[in-house]
């Protein structure tokens, strides 16, 4: 079940380098992927129903125009605006609604009979990308534990931007965070991290709208470029669910989770780690646990375990030669801890083959007043 969204609030400001040294660590522990599925031109009662994501996708959607009202179990109803992008890390269900229509069910597609389903929510045509992140399992695994159900980033000029999450939070507050321009239009106010997404979303748009050579190609590297836009954005506010949003609202925290993702290997001790946050050790752990919801010694090996699992797949090192580069003293301590984390030995995982590869292929375009399955 979604919690009910944590609205957060922030004037939008760069606090720091940190928290955006967080973020680029931590991709790069994990790669990700993009695939822009579809362009939806949605009129009246149409409807687009996309099942439950497998594991290792995240879906999300941009709005290019019109407005919509998402919502789901525990989500009370959130409205959506051109310029905004919903990330569902989760892949759990998600409507949005055209009221006047009603809700229509859409159906299922893979393991579970969950559906994200989007609804014009006026006369006028709500246009929208959907898309998905694709990531490694040791990745994937990662985010999953480290992000919010999902994520509601606004880039709208009409109104106040802001960010919502739902997870595992209660209701915050509503409040301001500037203003940038409407997708395709090109801000002219100060560079932010606001405009820069705004600015991918009208490119985005553009390449859509207007073929070039290699716009497949380009398109997938701009949806790619849109995950870690997103969570950029996102992390410039308070009142986020734990995970790594919250971490990076806590400086302190934040300090210490940075140095965790620089050096893995590192023998790190609770004291060593109060010390870079300049707490006790009972206020880091129940700080960092309040904001990671786990603590620093879960985080270490979460860390750990995904640094190994790339270079399980990336390099011929051995297992013992890995175990020794992420921090284990012994294969044996490698060995147990790797299994605890994956359910598999580090050579059985090694040996499970990835997914294969999806070559870039261009969006479908859909124009519709029924309901198209995505």
């Amino acid at each position: 079940m979604l919690a009910r969204p944590t609205n957060m609030l922030d004037r939008f400001n760069l606090r720091s380098p940190m928290d955006l040294d967080l973020l680029d660590r931590l991709l790069s522990l994990g790669a990700v992927d993009g695939r822009l599925d579809e362009r939806c031109e949605l009129r009246a009662s149409s409807t687009v129903a996309q099942a439950r994501s497998a594991q290792r996708e995240m879906p999300y959607h941009a709005l290019l125009a019109g407005s919509a009202v998402v919502e789901g179990p525990g989500l009370e109803p959130t409205m959506l605006h051109a310029g905004d992008v919903l990330m569902l890390p989760s892949g759990e269900a998600h409507t949005i609604v055209n009221r006047a229509g009603g809700v229509a069910p859409g159906r299922s597609r893979g393991e579970a009979p969950e559906t994200v389903t989007l609804y014009e929510a006026g006369g006028a045509a709500t246009i929208l990308l959907c898309g998905r992140f694709l990531m490694t399992p040791a990745a994937w695994r990662l985010y999953r534990s480290l992000l919010p159900d999902y994520v509601i980033v606004r880039t709208n000029a009409d109104m106040k931007r802001m960010a919502s999450f739902g997870g595992n939070g209660e209701a915050g507050e509503v409040g301001e965070v500037g203003e940038v321009g409407e997708v395709g239009e090109a801000p002219d106010q100060q560079d932010s991290t606001s405009s820069r997404l705004s600015r991918l979303l009208a490119l985005m748009k553009e390449e859509t709208e207007h073929a070039q050579p290699g716009h497949a190609a380009v398109l997938r590297h701009l949806s790619a470029a849109l995950f870690g836009m997103t969570l950029r954005a996102a992390m410039h506010g308070t009142q986020a669910p734990a995970g790594m949003l919250a971490l990076a609202a806590h400086p302190r925290l934040c300090e210490v989770a940075v140095q965790i993702v620089r050096a893995p290997a590192q023998a790190w001790t609770i004291e060593e780690m109060a010390g870079i946050a300049h707490m006790s050790r009972s206020s880091l752990i129940r700080s960092f646990g309040a904001a990671a919801g786990m603590t620093p010694a879960e985080f270490v090996t979460r860390v750990r375990i995904a640094e190994a699992s790339r270079l399980l797949k990336d390099t011929e090192q051995s297992v013992a030669a890995i175990g020794e580069a992420v921090g284990y003293a012994s294969e044996a301590a490698f060995q147990r801890a790797f299994k605890r984390e994956t359910d598999l030995t580090p050579a059985a995982w090694r040996a499970v083959p990835l997914p294969p590869t999806e070559p870039p292929r261009p969006p479908r375009f859909v124009s519709l007043g029924g309901t198209v399955e995505v």
